[in-house]
């Protein structure tokens, strides 16, 4: 540990302190945020009846209440001692029989099943110590009046009272008042070598990309299974989950190819703690919050050092990056390999060592996997370097490029395989390029689309939002006040020219009187990156596409840090202390500005965006509960069939839920190929995925479970069927509303 002391007129220090005053220092941190955070997370009741599963939407007047369906859960911390539970239920409103038996467990026994009149009804029930969990067991039935619910009983309140003390919630505050030692002996130790400010920035950064991450974007994405299923089934069997060994340049996916780099990226962590959708959100989490210091190192390669803390505070808070962050899908993974690419270039192009250009050819080599439009882009951004570094150190340097060259053609080796002997891989490009009759107007619709990258409604009015699945609607990407920092790039030009002089007049130009000057292919190379940036996007369908277009999310924080620190360097020569008072308060004034509109933009993220996004195709809800249900009942039924016409992909979510070993599952998944069409699997052993309406599957059959969605929407029904003397399991829909996944597939690749 150490403290900052004045040693002389406008020079810092750092003086260590005692090892006694330390230790105590850390323990006072560590027992302020452990109580701080118990009391935090204590306030919280012990159960509440709007956090419940399997309940449909609150309903009545000043009486408020809640139907249940098949299968509700209540989630209880849990304590030490026993836990009484008061609940009161009623069937009031709907006397389809004078009274209704309800099984009561907690997530360890069966408790009591008791019987609920039309009455209301105060059941009392005595949980053990270390009860998560409270469910109610009922039959369900379906209203008339073309009501599409299945309702078991009414919940009218519900009440706990622990004993003993909160197990979780101790440990969760023992947990964070640890991590807080540690992150103080961390910037303890970065601060006086000069890393505090990119290790808080950082911190910051991964906070954003943390906090309720499983609640915001909703959990799952279609598009998360995915890479989920195809990682676990790599670490069982070698195999995607549909039988190619070890794919190295892309995953089939759907039927479309996807880039590989996520699942592998998620393949150690999946493969000790299982498919689990948070798992994939933290690892891909973490790797976004990368983006934070090599957006920090990239500008100080720049030789401006006051740019480098602006642009990644620009990156910690980018909306852009933040919501990217959020989701285990392949262009989560964009914006830390891109700047991973830029920087190993600035450092190729500035120095022309073997070393750096190994280093740009490992980030384009790898990065070229992170996701398709980066297929385009590496190739010419690694194009665009090696042609400047050549104009600076002239063609002799060639000779200590070789291995850096050799290591690229063995690591674009597989993608140059896949291209030229897969026919299909490039089925969803063609699908989905811009077309046109003539050339001229295959230009203006390319110019179109290009041109609308570069316009400020995409950053700060309405975003790029063509469906909700790729932001928040009627939001820009940015924050407005990054705006004015942009308008320090004006200076730019008479900076790089200041520089130079300085350059030469220093010598840093190695000695070779013929040598280019060392700003001005740098400057090139960030403009090149910057033109090449939405050029794939530019070059398909729908538009502005954030997905496609996301490499330009870090480049933008580059060039809005750089121009802040313009801004900064004309500020400080205005004449006397007026120059620092201006730097003073303009940092202020900006910093409160982007906390106060960061803080509303995150505020909107956490709370309107799940419920303005879960009723949509892209994000699941209950798919995954269903399936792991369907699992359950499955041994006691001769076929399980699941309505393609009513439930997105259910395939994928099945073997989420481990109906079976990954190479069992391999082994009896059948799949029809259509390119550039999605493919088809028609059956996994005994589950069998139908259209229910070309078959006549009845709809009037007994109901073995109803699962509403989260908010109490229409979810998924269990129902068994018996013809011709065989008992299937059918999976449904509540309603007949076939889901929308036009278009779906050329979301995120």
């Amino acid at each position: 540990m150490a403290t900052i002391s004045v040693v002389a007129k406008g020079t810092l220090a750092w003086r260590p302190l005692s090892r006694r005053m330390s230790v105590l220092l850390l323990a006072l941190l560590a027992a302020g945020v452990f109580v701080g955070v118990f009391a935090f997370l204590n306030q919280r009741p012990a159960i509440a009846l709007d956090q419940a599963r399997g309940m449909y939407v609150a309903e009545g007047g000043t009486m408020r209440f809640r139907w249940t369906s098949s299968r509700a859960e209540f989630g209880l911390t849990p304590h030490s001692g026993l836990t009484r539970v008061t609940i009161v239920l009623s069937i009031a409103d709907w006397p389809r029989q004078p009274q209704l038996p309800v099984r009561i467990e907690s997530d360890t026994s069966t408790l009591a099943t008791v019987t609920i009149p039309a009455q209301p009804r105060r059941v009392l029930a005595l949980l053990p110590p270390g009860a998560t969990a409270l469910r109610l067991h009922t039959p369900v039935a379906r209203p008339p009046g073309g009501d599409w619910r299945w309702l078991g009983v009414q919940v009218l309140g519900v009440d706990a009272q622990p004993t003993g003390l909160p197990l979780n919630t101790l440990l969760q505050a023992l947990l964070l008042a640890g991590l807080s030692v540690l992150l103080a002996l961390g910037m303890a130790w970065a601060i006086p070598r000069g890393y505090g400010t990119v290790v808080a920035l950082t911190l910051l950064g991964l906070a954003l990309r943390l906090l309720w991450i499983a609640d915001s974007p909703p959990l799952l994405h279609r598009d998360e299974a995915v890479s989920l299923v195809d990682a676990w089934h790599l670490a069982r069997t070698g195999r995607d989950h549909l039988g190619h060994l070890l794919p190295l340049a892309a995953f089939e996916a759907y039927g479309d190819w996807i880039s590989p780099l996520l699942t592998y990226l998620l393949l150690p962590w999946v493969a000790l703690f299982g498919p689990q959708p948070l798992v994939a959100r933290l690892v891909v989490a973490v790797f976004g919050a990368l983006a934070v210091p090599c957006v920090y190192g990239l500008v100080r390669e720049l030789r401006l050092p006051s740019a480098a803390p602006w642009a990644a505070l620009i990156a910690a808070l980018s909306p852009w990056q933040i919501f990217l962050s959020r989701v285990a899908i392949p262009p989560a993974l964009v914006a830390t390999c891109w700047t991973l690419c830029l920087w190993a270039a600035i450092r190729f192009v500035r120095d022309g060592r073997r070393r750096d250009a190994i280093w740009l050819a490992l980030a384009a080599g790898v990065g070229l996997y992170a996701y398709p439009p980066m297929k385009l882009a590496a190739p010419l951004l690694l194009t665009l370097a090696l042609a400047l570094a050549l104009w600076r150190h002239g063609w002799g340097a060639c000779r200590h490029w070789w291995p850096a060259a050799l290591g690229l053609s063995l690591l674009w080796a597989p993608f140059a395989a896949s291209t030229l002997l897969n026919p299909s891989s490039g089925a969803r490009l063609r699908l989905i390029m811009i077309k046109a009759t003539s050339a001229s107007e295959w230009l203006a619709t390319w110019w179109s689309n290009y041109s609308l990258y570069f316009q400020p409604n995409l950053y700060y009015l309405s975003g790029g939002v063509r469906k909700i699945v790729q932001g928040m609607p009627d939001r820009g990407v940015a924050l407005s006040a990054e705006a004015p920092l942009l308008l320090g790039l004006l200076g730019l030009p008479l900076l790089a020219l200041s520089r130079e002089r300085a350059d030469r007049a220093a010598g840093l130009s190695g000695g070779r009187q013929n040598a280019a000057p060392v700003l001005l292919p740098i400057v090139l190379l960030l403009a090149g990156a910057l033109v090449i940036a939405p050029l794939p996007a530019s070059l398909t369908v729908g538009h502005p596409h954030t997905f496609r277009a996301s490499m330009i999310a870090p480049l933008y924080a580059v060039l809005v840090g750089v121009g802040a620190a313009l801004e900064w360097h004309w500020l400080g020569r205005l004449p006397a202390r007026s120059g620092a008072i201006a730097r003073m308060a303009g940092a202020l004034v900006v910093v409160a500005a982007l906390a106060w509109q960061s803080a509303g933009w995150f505020n909107s993220l956490i709370e309107r965006y799940p419920s303005q996004a879960i009723g949509t195709w892209f994000f699941a809800d209950g798919e995954v509960e269903t399936m792991q249900r369907v699992v359950d009942y499955a041994p006691g039924f001769d076929e399980v069939w699941l309505d393609i016409g009513t439930v997105g992909r259910p395939y994928i979510f099945l073997l989420l839920a481990q109906p079976m070993s990954p190479a069992e599952a391999q082994a009896r998944l059948v799949v029809e190929r259509n390119p550039p069409q999605i493919n088809n699997v028609t059956s996994i052993g005994q589950y069998h995925f139908v259209d229910f309406a070309p078959q006549s599957v009845p709809l009037d059959l007994p109901v073995l479970e109803a699962l509403p969605t989260s908010g109490g929407g229409p979810g998924y029904l269990l129902q068994e069927w018996r013809p011709d003397k065989r008992r299937i399991l059918l999976v449904r829909s509540m309603t007949t509303h076939v889901p929308d996944d036009s278009g779906d597939e050329d979301e995120n690749n």
